[in-house]
This record gives C-alpha cells, structure tokens and sequence, in this order.
C-alpha cells in the first residue's frame, strides 16, 4: 500500500559522511520519492550532490521537513529520522532491501 508522510526532523548536530552516504543509499533504493525542505531548498532523492552539500551546510538545531511518498513508507522514515538525528548505532537493524 502506497503511503504519503511527512515529519519535521531537527538535524542537532554534524552528519558524519558515512551517514550521508547511507542517507542516500536509503532514499535512492526506497521504492517512491523522498524529499528534504527547508525554508530555501528542496532536495530530491535521487541527487546525490545536492543531499551531501545540503547537509554540510545544515547549522545545529536545522529544522527540515522530509516527505517520503511509497511503500514502507513508515519504516524508511524512521530509519532516514535516525540517521539525520543521528540516533542511529551501527548494533541497529540492517538497512531495509527491497
């Protein structure tokens, strides 16, 4: 079942790069569309450039709103939510597959 969500995610702090490439790993495997906004960009998931500059120019306390459109919609937001607040521990569930 197709599912249309969207969250405000505070990014608190600096994102490693390592969880960049995984935030874009998810958002170009996840079967819909992805988005992250904020008050001057809207970022698309299949751009990898634009995510990564994106997010090295996010501030402390950057407030952006993600939209995910498709199926397991629920799960991938709460996985890319953990990976943009950095909750996210390497003991945690594998990525989701297809």
């Amino acid at each position: 079942m197709t599912q249309l969500l969207s969250t405000k995610v505070v990014i608190k702090d600096y994102i490693p790069v390592q969880n960049m490439l995984t935030i874009y790993e998810i958002m170009k495997n996840f079967n819909g569309s992805i988005y992250l906004l904020d008050q001057q960009r809207l970022i698309r998931s299949d751009h990898l450039s634009r995510l990564i500059s994106f997010l090295l120019t996010c501030k402390s306390n950057k407030e952006v709103k993600m939209v995910i459109k498709g199926k397991d919609a629920q799960k991938t937001l709460a996985l890319l939510k953990s990976y943009l607040t950095n909750q996210h521990h390497k003991n945690n569930a594998p990525l989701l597959t297809k």
